[in-house]
């Protein structure tokens, strides 16, 4: 101690004091010495440039510390009083220390308030137990409540709820209700006393919203009556469903099937979906067009024309439902119009058989077809008519005669054929026209009615009669 009363840094504080303070500081410091080292044996305190150090070893201050005490069989006692004591120091500083003996804990002064050190083994409440209520509930559900028994010592409590939620009633108190927003998160609550506040006992909390994302369609679209329709909904979060629609339709369903739909099963079907937080808008299908049947078709029955003729009439049945269509599905024949249930027929070859079929559609439906056979047949020559030849052209099954003379064979009447005609005022030297003598017209049926066909048959011209051969030698009457 001499030593470092004698230290410059010694002499240099005790020359600052006034010497009325530093005469009184001499004394109570030389007094004090002794008093001191009576507690210890061997070397006990020592004040050091750096500090003070209480030890046993004479040891110095770690040089961080002001005052560095060190024992191993004593310890440092603060001081002790109850909280009543506590808060009657006037004017406490920032960073004063004592031990609550009401709560059993270290408390400090942080400037404003006395604040516990420690919690666990003092006397704070311990942490509250589990948290009852609901722990799924709807965004923006409210009034739904939250309890836990009650804490031993606890004199508040205080909850906390996630953002966007506020606790509505019971705050302080064992039980609350709490008011939801949209957001998840965790209900905490701790309990606390004037020793001190638990740690917090939470429960997680899950928000759930109405459905969303719902879809709702209808297939096949259009659908033949007496098919199956299948509804198919959607939904994120659904639970339940409730499906509309034409002919008083209703179905719990997700995705139902409507068997044996009719006519009046067409038109709009509407989805609900729902869960325990309400229903989403409800979401249409796009309109669902139902085909009736096609009348069921009848061609009508099989046609044999007279000998030699070519033509005929069809006589199939009007649909109701749907539309006609006429198809040739073997042999040869010309169909006039063919959506006509009562088409003409052209073009058949004689002698033969032709196959026609009438088919009604009404789509989606299966088509409904029926086929009638038209059957030609050759006539026998007339009598007394050159019929040693006797021929018939492939080309419309008209039927000649014909009669050899000297190597040739020449036809006993003028050549019919008649794919077109035209009036004798339309000519050409590179175009094939036909004519009738004395029709004007351009109508094939017509002119091959005329009284001058029958007798005189039908006129080409050059470019006809040639019929795109080369030389008049391939036509002897050229």
């Amino acid at each position: 101690m001499i030593e470092y009363f004698r230290s410059i840094e010694m002499r240099e504080e005790l020359q600052t004091l006034p010497k009325g303070r530093l005469n009184l500081w001499v004394i109570l410091f030389f007094f004090a010495i002794p008093f001191l080292s009576s507690f210890w044996e061997g070397p006990g305190m020592g004040l050091f440039a750096q500090g003070v150090a209480i030890n046993p070893t004479g040891a110095p201050p770690d040089n961080s510390a002001i005052f560095d005490v060190n024992s191993t069989t004593q310890g440092n006692l603060f001081p002790r009083m109850t909280t009543a004591q506590r808060d009657a120091i006037a004017s406490p500083a920032n960073g004063l220390i004592i031990y609550n003996i009401d709560c059993n804990n270290f408390n400090y002064y942080n400037g404003s308030a006395w604040i516990p050190i420690n919690s666990v083994g003092g006397s704070a409440p311990a942490t509250p137990g589990s948290i009852t209520g609901n722990t799924t509930v709807c965004a923006n559900a409210t009034g739904e409540a939250y309890s836990i028994s009650v804490v031993s010592g606890a004199t508040a409590y205080t909850w906390t709820a996630p953002a966007g939620a506020t606790v509505a009633t019971g705050q302080g108190t064992t039980a609350i209700t709490v008011d939801y927003g949209s957001t998840a998160g965790n209900v905490c609550v701790t309990a606390s006393n004037n020793c001190g506040t638990s740690t917090a006992s939470c429960t997680a909390i899950t928000i759930n919203t109405a459905p969303t994302a719902v879809s709702a369609s209808g297939a096949p679209d259009p659908i033949c009556e007496g098919n199956t329709l299948t509804l198919t909904g959607g939904a994120t979060g659904a639970t339940s469903w409730s499906w509309t629609g034409p002919n008083s339709y209703t179905s719990s369903v997700q995705s139902p099937t409507i068997a044996g739909i009719t006519t009046a099963g067409a038109g709009v079907y509407t989805l609900t979906a729902s869960n325990t937080c309400g229903s989403a808008a409800p979401v249409n299908t796009a309109s669902i067009a139902v085909s009736a049947l096609p009348t069921t078709a009848n061609a009508g029955t099989d046609i044999n024309p007279a000998c030699g003729v070519t033509t005929a009439t069809l006589a199939g049945n009007t649909p109701t439902t749907g539309t006609g269509l006429w198809t040739v599905i073997s042999g040869t024949a010309t169909i006039i119009t063919p959506s006509s249930p009562t088409s003409g027929v052209t073009g058949l070859v004689v002698a033969g058989t032709a196959t026609l079929r009438w088919t009604i559609s009404n789509a989606p439906c299966t088509p409904s077809a029926d086929d009638v056979v038209i059957t030609t047949t050759s006539c026998a020559p007339p009598p007394n008519v050159c019929t040693a030849n006797w021929f018939t052209d492939a080309r419309d099954g008209k039927q000649y005669g014909a009669v050899t003379i000297g190597s040739q064979i020449w036809m006993c009447e003028n050549l019919a054929y008649l794919p077109s005609v035209v009036g004798p005022a339309t000519g050409s030297s590179s175009v094939a026209y036909h004519y009738v003598y004395g029709y004007s017209g351009t109508n094939v049926a017509t002119a091959k009615a005329t009284a001058n066909y029958t007798t005189y048959g039908v006129l080409y011209n050059w470019t006809a009669a040639m019929n795109g051969a080369a030389s008049s030698s391939s036509s002897p009457s050229g």
